[in-house]
Formats: C-alpha cells, structure tokens, sequence
C-alpha cells in the first residue's frame, strides 16, 4: 500500500466514528440556531452579514452540513461566542450520547 492509499484509508470513519462525528456536527448546528432565534435574527439578515448563503446557512443550521471552521469562525465572530462554547457543547452531547450507548 503507497502513502496515498494509507492516507485516504486513514481518512475513512468507522461507522462508530461516523456516529460521533454527526452527534457533534448536529449539536454545533443546534447551538448555532440557537444563537440565531434568541437575537431575533432571521437567516437573510445572517447570511447577509456573515456573507454565507442562505442555503449554506440553512443547511449549516440544521446539521446537513459538515462545515468548515471558517463558517464556525465567522459565525462566532458575528454572534460574538467563543467557538469554545460552542465546541464544548458538542463534546458534551457526544459524552452523553456514548454514555447511553454509541460506544465504540
């Protein structure tokens, strides 16, 4: 196996990996939307500002999206949140989450 193959075979989940990977990305995602509903803001007047699309943001929000840092970044920026809170919140979901059975 040359090095290309090993790094693509690295950068497969295993199904429990997945597992966890999505619990974290849905609980950023929940956080965000969060964010959002309790500043009254609407997802135009965020995609607008924040200069993501709409479509991203939406998808971004309800967790059909594994987004980039730069997405998280900005969008912490303009809700003025660390990233840590959000990060931390999604570690805790996944703590609990394999605390009820999606160990690996």
């Amino acid at each position: 196996m040359n090095t290309k193959q090993k790094k693509i075979q690295q950068a497969i989940l295993t199904p429990e990996e997945a597992i966890k990977s999505a619990i974290a990305v849905r609980e950023m995602a929940t956080r965000l939307w969060k964010l959002r509903l309790t500043r009254k803001l609407s997802p135009e007047t965020v995609a607008r500002d924040t200069k993501i699309s709409l479509r991203l943001l939406q998808k971004v929000e309800s967790g059909r999206h594994n987004f980039s840092l730069d997405i998280l970044f900005r969008l912490c920026e303009y809700y003025k949140v660390d990233p840590d809170k959000i990060f931390c919140g999604a570690a805790e979901a996944l703590v609990e989450a394999t605390a009820i059975g999606w160990q690996s």
